[in-house]
């Protein structure tokens, strides 16, 4: 299934996304290439998950966990349009945004 959209999301120093909100096409697959930017020595994993509300209890997509300096394309299958939470699921109450799918 070819993935149309292209988003890029990076995970920074200080635990935090370079992003608060992210905005995808209805409907369509997409993809985001993620980086867990490299920190000293031993920087934390990070990922990037989609979920319905900020109950964060029903998931629409969970990335993989990067280590520190890991990079990745995730393959995201359609998603109704919407208003959505995106977060790192290791460090959710800081690692947060919006996610508009229209």
């Amino acid at each position: 299934m070819p993935h149309g959209a292209s988003l890029q999301l990076k995970a920074l120093a200080g635990q935090s996304f370079d992003a608060k909100c992210l905005a995808a096409p209805a409907d369509a697959p997409f993809t985001i290439a993620f980086e867990n930017v490299r920190q000293a020595m031993f920087g934390p994993p990070h990922n990037f998950s989609i979920y319905t509300d900020a109950t964060a209890t029903e998931a629409l997509f969970r990335g993989k966990i990067l280590q520190n300096g890991g990079k990745t394309v995730y393959q995201v299958d359609a998603i109704p349009a919407g208003v959505y939470l995106f977060q790192c699921d290791l460090h959710p109450a800081i690692m947060n945004g919006v996610f508009v799918v229209k």
